[in-house]
């Protein structure tokens, strides 16, 4: 009787982990062959993101990268037929300083209510820039 509900328990546990824990896949050949720093993946996210809006997408903290000197916040995009990396470039962490002090580890995952970015076009690329964050929910 104790094995089942050790098993019943270690069940439950990993029933409820699985619930948190959204995976998702593309089938748009630009998200494929291309990589989310690439000017192709970024210009493709950014005309779906206009396409669809962003409030009706789900962002979740995806890592953390560094590059020359700029420090990104790479999402995963979920949303209708949307499944998508975007690399946003992050000036101020004061919504989120632990993130940025652990390098985006044990936050990934985490859901990020209220994002708001700015989406930038312009001779030197698309680029999607952190503006603003409500609560990291984890």
């Amino acid at each position: 009787m104790r094995n089942f509900f050790t098993l019943l328990f270690v069940t439950a546990i990993l029933v409820l982990g699985a619930c948190n824990s959204e995976t998702c896949s593309s089938d748009n050949p630009v998200f494929t062959s291309n990589t989310p720093e690439s000017e192709a993946y970024k210009a493709e996210l950014a005309r779906l993101l206009r396409e669809k809006g962003p409030n009706s997408m789900t962002y979740r903290i995806g890592g953390y990268a560094e590059r020359s000197g700029q420090e990104y916040l790479q999402v995963n995009v979920q949303g209708p037929d949307l499944c998508a990396i975007a690399e946003m470039s992050v000036s101020d962490w004061q919504k989120m300083p632990k993130v940025r002090e652990n390098k985006g580890i044990g936050y990934r995952g985490a859901r990020l209510a209220g994002l708001q970015f700015d989406i930038a076009s312009d001779s030197a690329g698309t680029r999607f820039v952190f503006r603003d964050l409500d609560r990291i929910v984890d």
